[in-house]
């Protein structure tokens, strides 16, 4: 449990739970997380967080080439402005 600290008229928290440990350790932690949705949201919870999940959430990247709209998908995928296109290190096309 992380210890709230008062300065003044603001409170501050320290930093404690997953943001309290080494980067690599966070990490680790978060492999455990399976789901996409999950980790999603994981990376929505702070910044410093997000920048320690979104490599694991771009790791491997599943595209459906039977799903509905599956140029629109991989257009959007593969936009040189999608942020987590530098961290794609496994993309597996299911045909299907």
């Amino acid at each position: 449990m992380a210890a709230l600290e008062v300065e003044g008229d603001r409170s501050t928290t320290r930093k404690g739970g997953l943001l309290g440990l080494p980067k690599e350790l966070s990490s680790h932690i978060l492999t455990f997380i399976t789901r996409p949705r999950d980790m999603i949201n994981v990376c929505r919870v702070s910044k410093q967080i997000q920048v320690i999940a979104s490599p694991l959430l771009y790791r491997d990247v599943h595209l459906d080439l039977l799903s509905s709209k599956p140029a629109k998908v991989i257009i959007a995928l593969l936009n040189s402005t999608n942020p987590g296109l530098k961290m794609i290190r496994n993309l597996i096309v299911n045909e299907k």
